[in-house]
């Protein structure tokens, strides 16, 4: 075995939650042990076991998921460590099927009176997790310093890890942010030997590849990185045509068989999360991943100082301010890129907005969400 266990940074009170895989280590692991590890530098663990334990007591939910994941396979059961990861995909990333929201979020909003605000922004947090292989480039001690080996940027992670942890060697985690630190919660894996750390590096080169290739892609048939769609209609007509453009002529062979290829491109894709919104933006960007965000059009005509194009728009920059359905780091980007017509807009709204900085304290104070980013989750989508 390349690997051995380093235990868990965290616990919640499902019992197969505790075992939570990591989706890339699936491609190297068979029968590991996973004891509990104790350690100072955990995320808060009552506030985990609050969240899951928020997250099953929704039966009707949990059915719908459950019945979502093993239409994935077609004549096999799951294996112990797929069924861990859908747990705690369920808990901390998917989106709820009526409400479209993370159990995170939904925790939030129920609770927000008893927890306050700024635990909540806090908790709101727990939503930037992912998990991958990372390689060790310093080893402090009581903390790690790790890069990521798909999109290659470094963390700076609170944890104390076993004494013959090294620089190079390779762990396969999942990586929660709490309060600007980060922290690994779940099971934590060390790749210490030559073979397993080059099939990790291969893996994760052939992923950051077919990342680059779908960039790339989108890229050269769309021409631009935002491009907006009048509705839903024509959002999900572009898009398929896109896709069957790109299985076509731009999936590497082998990949994909003909018959996968095939059901891709005769099985339209569908967005129904966009509500038959209307100026629905495709956004390309390698890092966050390629994006369906619905109203980008109204906001960036309302952002760039053409807010009377926008009916209601008082009310718009109102929502966009209260609400948090439209993401604050595009907020902010709009704001950068245009201060001063942001200022003018929002000072008709609010007196005391005069500077960029006022507006952005204001959003601060307002948005849960603000300061988080968006990390790649998928090649196509996400």
């Amino acid at each position: 075995m390349g690997m051995s266990c380093l235990g868990w940074a965290g616990s919640t009170t499902r019992n197969n939650l505790e075992s939570a895989s990591v989706t890339f280590a699936r491609f190297l692991i068979q029968n590991i042990n996973k004891p509990p590890l104790h350690n100072s530098f955990m995320l808060p663990d009552n506030l985990m076991k609050d969240i899951a334990s928020f997250a099953y007591s929704d039966v009707d939910e949990w059915q719908v998921a459950l019945d979502e994941f093993h239409q994935l396979f077609e004549e096999r059961e799951p294996t112990e460590d797929e069924m861990d990861g859908f747990e705690t995909d369920y808990v901390f990333n998917r989106k709820h099927s009526l409400y479209r929201k993370t159990f995170v979020r939904l925790f939030v909003e129920c609770f927000e009176e008893l927890y306050g605000k700024e635990w909540s922004k806090d908790i709101i947090t727990l939503e930037e997790n992912f998990e991958s292989y990372f390689e060790v480039t310093e080893n402090e001690g009581s903390s790690l310093i790790v890069k990521d080996l798909l999109l290659e940027d470094a963390f700076h992670v609170k944890y104390p890890p076993p004494d013959d942890t090294s620089k190079g060697d390779i762990l396969s985690g999942r990586i929660f942010r709490w309060r600007d630190q980060y922290y690994f919660f779940g099971p934590l894996f060390l790749h210490k030997e030559k073979e397993a750390q080059e099939n990790a590096r291969i893996f994760t080169e052939v992923v950051r590849d077919s990342y680059r290739n779908a960039t790339d892609s989108f890229l050269e048939y769309f021409g631009t990185k935002v491009t907006i769609f009048k509705d839903q209609q024509e959002l999900e007509e572009k898009l398929n045509e896109f896709l069957s453009w790109f299985f076509k002529n731009k999936m590497p062979p082998g990949i994909f068989s003909e018959e996968e290829v095939s059901s891709f491109t005769h099985n339209p894709v569908t967005f129904e999360e966009v509500d038959n919104k209307k100026e629905i933006a495709l956004i390309i960007d390698y890092h966050r991943g390629h994006m369906v965000i619905p109203e980008y059009g109204f906001y960036a005509r309302l952002f760039s100082g053409r807010w009377e194009d926008v009916p209601g728009y008082k009310e718009m920059a109102k929502k966009i301010l209260f609400e948090e359905d439209f993401p604050s780091y595009l907020i902010r980007e709009m704001i950068e890129n245009n201060p001063e017509s942001s200022v003018h807009l929002y000072s008709q709204v609010f007196p005391q907005v005069k500077t960029k900085e006022d507006l952005i304290q204001l959003f601060a104070k307002h948005r849960r969400d603000w300061g988080r980013e968006h990390r790649r989750e998928g090649a196509l989508f996400g």
